[in-house]
């Protein structure tokens, strides 16, 4: 059975870690060039960063 803490817990370590380790980066070359979002590295935007932790959050309990 599924704990629903454990999962979310897990869910906003993963989030976070992403978001701290690569996100800042991005979205502080995006506000001074805005016209470079394309050519980024790491071309996740945060919905795409959400999904994936929510989805490697629940595979973890399998």
């Amino acid at each position: 059975m599924l704990q629903p803490l454990e999962i979310l817990t897990r869910f906003v370590d993963i989030f976070l870690n992403i978001m701290t380790k690569y996100g800042t980066i991005f979205f502080k070359d995006y506000l001074t060039s805005p016209h470079s979002y394309e050519t980024y590295m790491f071309p996740w935007s945060c919905h795409d960063v959400f999904t994936f932790s929510l989805w490697l959050a629940l595979s973890l309990f399998k």
